[in-house]
């Protein structure tokens, strides 16, 4: 199956294992990125939700570039 994902950034919880992380790159055979900054990821992705919603950001794409990477 061929899939658009380029990557998965990953935080809170799940991103402390390393063997989720890389059960996860095996499966969808792309990196995945710790996403520094946010040990509530849920919640931290709703809020980028809901600025998309409100015009804060056009896209998700938009949104994601005020994240804060560590790799």
């Amino acid at each position: 199956m061929e899939s658009s994902v380029k990557e998965i950034r990953t935080s809170g919880g799940g991103s402390l294992s390393s063997l989720w992380g890389q059960i996860q790159a095996d499966v969808f055979q792309c990196p995945v990125i710790t996403v520094s900054g946010s040990r509530e990821g849920g919640a931290y992705g709703a809020a980028l939700v809901a600025g998309i919603g409100v015009g804060i950001w056009k896209s998700v794409n938009e949104a994601v570039k005020v994240l804060n990477i560590e790799t």
